[in-house]
């Protein structure tokens, strides 16, 4: 399979957004991972696919349907959404607690 067909395929296939299932979304994921490596398939998942990040983050994305993924690659897309919305409550936590300080 050439290079080019690869990236139409997969462009192809990323064009349906949100439509994706998950477990479509993670086969796309894995294959990128795959052919094209960690930088790609972290991209693709913050520019592409972050309606598939927002879907952890409400509990809702759901691969029990699908089969033969790659359970790496759905911990990963779980660890890095978890791991982004800790942050992000982190810092709404600390800038609320930063505004509420009392003068003496």
């Amino acid at each position: 399979m050439s290079n080019g067909f690869f990236e139409s395929m997969i462009d192809e296939r990323l064009s349906k957004g949100d439509k994706l299932s998950d477990g479509e979304a993670v086969i796309i994921l894995d294959e990128i991972h795959r052919k094209k490596g960690e930088k790609d398939f972290l991209d693709t998942l913050n520019e592409k696919l972050p309606h598939l990040k927002e879907r952890v983050k409400e509990g809702k994305f759901d691969v029990s349907k699908a089969k033969n993924l790659n359970q790496d690659i759905v911990r990963q897309i779980i660890a890095i959404s978890e791991k982004e919305y800790i942050y992000e409550n982190s810092s709404i936590e600390a800038s609320a607690e930063s505004k509420t300080t009392k003068r003496l």
